[in-house]
């Protein structure tokens, strides 16, 4: 979405879809989440969708001893943060352990366990491959070494973003 007009949309936390399956509170934030869990498969879809997002993102909670299957999407490369204690992933890579405070980055749909000891939090992030070049330079990120000249002789000029006034 390089060179788009700029666009913004609020979402307040009422409006993101809260699951509670087997143990594991899921909120999807943007895209959908397909879960199972005790032979019980749910879709959950978030409030941000479309050319706006590209990636599909969802928070869990885990109850001591909760296990959550997730299915992601053939085309997406998924990655999954353990933002608050140990989440244990079991994929077609195998079976890893994710401290708190790390990521790790699982390949293009596989079928993700989710499981944990003690109670804890993960951050799912499931999204397409890019598959063309990337160059940045400072916060600009576009596909070729012109583009970022053009991206940052745009911002020079004022004219990489317009704001208009506020109602």
């Amino acid at each position: 979405m390089k060179m788009q007009a700029p666009a913004y949309r609020e979402v307040s936390a009422g409006d993101i879809p809260s699951l509670l399956i087997d143990r594991a509170q899921i909120n999807v934030i943007a895209g959908v989440v397909q879960a199972r869990a005790n032979g019980v498969t749910e879709h959950v879809t978030g409030p941000i969708q479309g050319r706006a997002c590209a990636v599909d993102i969802a928070m869990i909670r885990f109850a001591e001893g909760a296990e959550l299957n997730l299915r992601v999407p053939e085309e997406k490369n998924t990655l999954i943060y353990a933002a608050d204690g140990a989440v244990t992933v079991r994929a077609r890579s195998g079976l890893r352990q994710i401290p708190s405070g790390h990521l790790a980055r699982l390949g293009a749909g596989d079928a993700v366990a989710l499981s944990t000891q003690d109670f804890s939090s993960a951050m799912v992030l499931a999204g397409r491959p890019l598959r063309e070049p990337v160059a940045h330079w400072g916060p600009f990120v576009m596909n070729t070494p012109e583009e970022i000249e053009r991206a940052i002789t745009d911002y020079r000029e004022g004219q990489l973003v317009t704001l208009q006034p506020m109602p």
